[in-house]
Protein backbone atom coordinates (compact mmCIF):
# COMPACT_ATOMS: atom_id res chain seq x y z
CA UNK A 1 0.00 0.00 0.00
CA UNK A 2 2.96 2.72 0.83
CA UNK A 3 3.72 2.31 -2.92
CA UNK A 4 0.35 4.16 -3.65
CA UNK A 5 0.13 6.35 -0.40
CA UNK A 6 4.21 7.47 -0.13
CA UNK A 7 4.56 8.36 -3.54
CA UNK A 8 2.68 11.01 -6.31
CA UNK A 9 1.34 9.72 -9.18
CA UNK A 10 -0.08 6.65 -11.23
CA UNK A 11 1.81 4.02 -13.52
CA UNK A 12 1.49 3.41 -17.03
CA UNK A 13 1.35 -0.09 -17.90
CA UNK A 14 2.95 -0.98 -21.60
CA UNK A 15 2.17 -4.33 -23.27
CA UNK A 16 2.40 -6.31 -25.58
CA UNK A 17 2.73 -10.07 -26.24
CA UNK A 18 5.00 -13.01 -26.90
CA UNK A 19 3.06 -15.61 -29.13
CA UNK A 20 4.15 -19.29 -30.01
CA UNK A 21 1.68 -22.16 -32.22
CA UNK A 22 -0.36 -22.68 -28.61
CA UNK A 23 0.67 -20.00 -26.09
CA UNK A 24 0.27 -16.47 -25.73
CA UNK A 25 2.91 -14.72 -22.95
CA UNK A 26 1.67 -10.87 -21.81
CA UNK A 27 4.35 -8.71 -21.12
CA UNK A 28 3.88 -5.60 -18.90
CA UNK A 29 5.88 -3.23 -17.93
CA UNK A 30 5.09 -0.07 -15.97
CA UNK A 31 7.07 3.53 -15.60
CA UNK A 32 5.32 6.61 -13.99
CA UNK A 33 2.54 8.42 -16.12
CA UNK A 34 3.51 11.93 -16.55
CA UNK A 35 1.84 14.62 -18.29
CA UNK A 36 4.99 16.21 -20.07
CA UNK A 37 6.20 12.64 -21.08
CA UNK A 38 8.92 12.54 -18.51
CA UNK A 39 10.46 9.11 -18.17
CA UNK A 40 13.25 10.07 -15.76
CA UNK A 41 11.11 9.05 -12.75
CA UNK A 42 12.25 5.75 -10.88
CA UNK A 43 8.68 5.27 -8.84
CA UNK A 44 7.30 1.64 -8.73
CA UNK A 45 4.14 0.47 -8.00
CA UNK A 46 2.58 -2.88 -6.83
CA UNK A 47 -0.49 -2.97 -9.29
CA UNK A 48 -3.04 -5.17 -9.43
CA UNK A 49 -3.79 -6.38 -13.30
CA UNK A 50 -6.47 -7.96 -14.77
CA UNK A 51 -6.66 -8.82 -18.56
CA UNK A 52 -9.65 -10.61 -20.53
CA UNK A 53 -8.69 -11.79 -23.99
CA UNK A 54 -10.87 -12.23 -26.86
CA UNK A 55 -10.58 -16.10 -26.64
CA UNK A 56 -13.81 -15.81 -24.52
CA UNK A 57 -11.53 -17.18 -21.33
CA UNK A 58 -12.32 -15.55 -17.97
CA UNK A 59 -10.46 -12.81 -16.22
CA UNK A 60 -6.68 -13.18 -15.31
CA UNK A 61 -5.60 -11.40 -12.56
CA UNK A 62 -1.52 -10.84 -11.60
CA UNK A 63 0.47 -8.54 -9.18
CA UNK A 64 2.69 -6.26 -11.38
CA UNK A 65 5.78 -6.22 -8.48
CA UNK A 66 8.39 -4.71 -10.05
CA UNK A 67 9.41 -3.33 -13.32
CA UNK A 68 8.28 -6.15 -15.67
CA UNK A 69 6.61 -8.98 -15.57
CA UNK A 70 5.46 -12.03 -17.94
CA UNK A 71 2.33 -13.96 -17.36
CA UNK A 72 0.74 -16.87 -19.34
CA UNK A 73 -2.28 -16.16 -20.41
CA UNK A 74 -4.14 -19.32 -19.95
CA UNK A 75 -6.76 -20.05 -22.71
CA UNK A 76 -5.65 -17.49 -24.69
CA UNK A 77 -5.06 -18.09 -28.72
CA UNK A 78 -2.43 -16.89 -30.47
CA UNK A 79 -3.28 -13.88 -32.55
CA UNK A 80 -6.40 -12.57 -30.80
CA UNK A 81 -6.55 -9.33 -28.39
CA UNK A 82 -6.33 -8.67 -25.17
CA UNK A 83 -7.57 -5.79 -22.97
CA UNK A 84 -5.90 -5.15 -19.74
CA UNK A 85 -8.12 -3.01 -16.90
CA UNK A 86 -11.43 -4.13 -17.68
CA UNK A 87 -14.50 -1.93 -16.69
CA UNK A 88 -11.66 0.57 -15.86
CA UNK A 89 -11.13 -0.73 -12.09
CA UNK A 90 -8.04 0.17 -12.09
CA UNK A 91 -5.61 2.83 -11.06
CA UNK A 92 -3.36 3.01 -14.52
CA UNK A 93 -2.71 3.59 -17.75
CA UNK A 94 -2.40 1.44 -20.25
CA UNK A 95 -0.45 1.89 -23.45
CA UNK A 96 -1.04 -1.55 -26.11
CA UNK A 97 1.90 -2.47 -28.17
CA UNK A 98 0.65 -1.21 -31.94
CA UNK A 99 -0.09 -5.26 -32.69
CA UNK A 100 -2.39 -5.43 -29.55
CA UNK A 101 -3.82 -2.02 -30.28
CA UNK A 102 -4.62 -3.18 -33.84
CA UNK A 103 -6.33 -6.34 -32.82
CA UNK A 104 -8.95 -4.14 -30.24
CA UNK A 105 -10.09 -1.84 -32.85
CA UNK A 106 -12.55 -4.44 -34.88
CA UNK A 107 -14.05 -5.08 -30.85
CA UNK A 108 -14.87 -1.22 -30.77
CA UNK A 109 -16.04 -1.30 -34.01
CA UNK A 110 -18.62 -3.54 -33.52
CA UNK A 111 -18.85 -2.86 -29.89
CA UNK A 112 -17.83 -6.47 -28.03
CA UNK A 113 -16.25 -4.41 -25.67
CA UNK A 114 -18.78 -3.15 -23.22
CA UNK A 115 -18.66 0.66 -22.97
CA UNK A 116 -16.42 1.48 -20.16
CA UNK A 117 -13.59 -0.07 -21.78
CA UNK A 118 -14.55 1.22 -25.30
CA UNK A 119 -14.23 4.64 -23.20
CA UNK A 120 -11.11 3.45 -21.14
CA UNK A 121 -9.02 2.78 -24.40
CA UNK A 122 -9.62 6.12 -25.87
CA UNK A 123 -8.96 8.37 -22.87
CA UNK A 124 -5.79 6.17 -22.51
CA UNK A 125 -4.61 7.04 -25.75
CA UNK A 126 -5.71 10.54 -26.09
CA UNK A 127 -3.44 10.76 -22.79
CA UNK A 128 -0.96 9.00 -23.99
CA UNK A 129 -0.61 11.23 -27.14
CA UNK A 130 -1.44 14.12 -25.63
CA UNK A 131 2.06 13.34 -23.36
CA UNK A 132 4.11 12.10 -25.85
CA UNK A 133 3.87 8.46 -25.45
CA UNK A 134 1.97 7.96 -28.20
CA UNK A 135 1.18 9.43 -31.70
CA UNK A 136 -1.48 11.55 -33.07
CA UNK A 137 -2.11 9.32 -36.11
CA UNK A 138 -2.69 6.00 -33.41
CA UNK A 139 -5.18 8.38 -31.70
CA UNK A 140 -7.04 8.96 -34.88
CA UNK A 141 -7.06 5.30 -36.36
CA UNK A 142 -8.36 4.90 -32.83
CA UNK A 143 -11.20 7.27 -33.20
CA UNK A 144 -12.14 6.63 -36.82
CA UNK A 145 -13.23 2.87 -35.37
CA UNK A 146 -16.09 4.73 -33.14
CA UNK A 147 -18.30 5.21 -35.96
CA UNK A 148 -21.05 2.86 -34.95
CA UNK A 149 -20.93 4.31 -30.89
CA UNK A 150 -24.16 5.43 -29.62
CA UNK A 151 -22.94 5.71 -25.99
CA UNK A 152 -23.54 9.48 -24.95
CA UNK A 153 -20.41 9.12 -22.42
CA UNK A 154 -18.33 7.57 -25.01
CA UNK A 155 -19.35 9.90 -27.72
CA UNK A 156 -18.53 13.17 -25.40
CA UNK A 157 -15.30 12.47 -24.09
CA UNK A 158 -14.63 11.66 -27.90
CA UNK A 159 -16.27 14.72 -28.88
CA UNK A 160 -14.62 17.07 -25.91
CA UNK A 161 -10.92 15.33 -27.23
CA UNK A 162 -12.07 16.15 -31.19
CA UNK A 163 -12.38 19.40 -29.90
CA UNK A 164 -9.29 19.73 -28.20
CA UNK A 165 -7.49 18.10 -31.84
CA UNK A 166 -9.43 20.51 -33.95
CA UNK A 167 -7.84 23.63 -32.35
CA UNK A 168 -4.84 22.89 -33.00
CA UNK A 169 -5.32 21.39 -36.52
CA UNK A 170 -7.77 24.67 -37.42
CA UNK A 171 -4.83 26.43 -38.97
CA UNK A 172 -3.19 23.10 -40.90
CA UNK A 173 -4.30 21.80 -44.50
CA UNK A 174 -5.45 18.43 -42.89
CA UNK A 175 -8.35 20.26 -41.19
CA UNK A 176 -10.73 19.85 -44.11
CA UNK A 177 -10.35 15.67 -43.80
CA UNK A 178 -10.23 16.00 -39.94
CA UNK A 179 -13.75 17.73 -39.90
CA UNK A 180 -14.53 14.93 -42.98
CA UNK A 181 -13.60 12.49 -39.94
CA UNK A 182 -15.93 14.07 -36.89
CA UNK A 183 -18.62 14.00 -39.38
CA UNK A 184 -18.28 10.49 -40.26
CA UNK A 185 -17.84 9.72 -36.61
CA UNK A 186 -21.14 11.77 -35.42
CA UNK A 187 -23.56 12.68 -38.44
CA UNK A 188 -24.95 8.92 -38.39
CA UNK A 189 -25.79 8.99 -34.37
CA UNK A 190 -27.47 12.22 -35.24
CA UNK A 191 -29.82 10.55 -38.17
CA UNK A 192 -30.91 8.13 -35.33
CA UNK A 193 -31.45 10.11 -32.69
CA UNK A 194 -33.28 13.19 -34.97
CA UNK A 195 -33.27 16.91 -34.94
CA UNK A 196 -36.61 16.93 -32.53
CA UNK A 197 -37.36 15.69 -28.74
CA UNK A 198 -39.37 12.51 -28.78
CA UNK A 199 -41.76 11.26 -25.97
CA UNK A 200 -39.30 8.27 -24.97
CA UNK A 201 -36.00 10.69 -25.21
CA UNK A 202 -34.07 10.04 -22.12
CA UNK A 203 -31.85 12.29 -20.01
CA UNK A 204 -28.75 11.34 -22.24
CA UNK A 205 -30.62 11.66 -25.28
CA UNK A 206 -31.37 15.57 -24.94
CA UNK A 207 -27.63 15.63 -24.03
CA UNK A 208 -26.35 13.69 -27.12
CA UNK A 209 -28.60 15.45 -29.41
CA UNK A 210 -28.02 19.02 -28.42
CA UNK A 211 -24.02 17.62 -28.39
CA UNK A 212 -24.12 16.39 -32.00
CA UNK A 213 -25.90 19.49 -33.76
CA UNK A 214 -23.18 21.37 -32.28
CA UNK A 215 -20.17 19.33 -33.22
CA UNK A 216 -21.37 18.97 -36.80
CA UNK A 217 -22.23 22.55 -36.70
CA UNK A 218 -18.41 23.45 -36.53
CA UNK A 219 -17.65 20.29 -39.07
CA UNK A 220 -19.26 22.00 -41.89
CA UNK A 221 -22.27 19.24 -41.85
CA UNK A 222 -24.50 20.43 -45.36
CA UNK A 223 -27.35 19.43 -43.33
CA UNK A 224 -26.77 22.05 -40.60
Amino acid sequence: MSTWTGQVGYPMLSAEVLETTDSVTLVVRQQKFCANGDDSSSARWLVPVTVVTQSGEGPQSFLLEGEKQEVVLQGAKPGTGSKLNPEQIGLYRVRYSDELLKRLLPAIKNQALGAADRLGIQEDLFALAKAGYSTTPHLLTLMGCYVNERNYVVLSSINTNLGELGSLFSHLPCYTQFKAMRRQIFSRVLREVGWEKRETDGHTDSLLRNMLIGTLGVSDDGRL
